[in-house]
């Protein structure tokens, strides 16, 4: 709880590129009793269809889908998500960062381009439901991956070695 305590990211509350999502095992009531007020916790059971669409819609520019045809795409992302809320906010930042009104060319993304991409990478994750989600967090997160450069790919398989929890930060800045 001290680490996304109130005076922690106070340095960094202005900054717009800046998101924190963690995840805990924790209640609640053990981050407010830490001084964390601004918390806003999402079920990691799975989310409606509408409560996974109003947190796609969220991360859009204006929180709002620039056409009824990506509004339908998103729709349809969520349904082909199944409400699984890591897989679903992993797509809402992807597509708020790639949103063709505030990105750069090369990095948009519409909604309904994103949709092919991610019913093809859960077609080629294969039938197993025991690996569902394994393969909705993949499927999510390729897009994002697939845009760093090499030397960023290197420190993130380094930091892929580390606990979450272990993680030198010093030493990686300075990679």
């Amino acid at each position: 709880p001290g680490l996304i305590a109130e005076n922690e990211l106070e340095a960094l509350q202005n900054e717009p590129w800046m998101r924190v999502l963690f995840t805990s095992r924790l209640a609640p009531e053990v981050f407010e009793l830490a001084g964390v007020s601004s918390l806003r916790t999402v079920n990691l059971e799975k989310l409606s269809e509408d409560e996974a669409f109003d947190l796609l819609r969220r991360h859009q520019p204006g929180q709002a889908f620039c056409d009824t045809e990506s509004e339908e795409a998103a729709r349809e992302i969520v349904r082909l998500l199944d409400g699984y809320t890591l897989a679903v906010e992993t797509s809402a930042v992807f597509l708020g960062q790639s949103d063709p009104r505030t990105a750069e060319p090369e990095y948009a993304t519409r909604p309904s381009s994103y949709l092919a991409s991610l019913r093809h990478e859960l077609e080629a994750g294969g039938t197993d439901q025991s690996m569902s989600q394994l393969r909705e967090v993949a499927a999510t997160l390729r897009p994002t991956l697939s845009r760093l450069d090499p030397a960023t790919i290197d420190v993130l398989h380094l930091c892929a070695l580390f606990a979450p929890d272990a993680i030198p930060l010093p030493w990686i800045r300075e990679l």
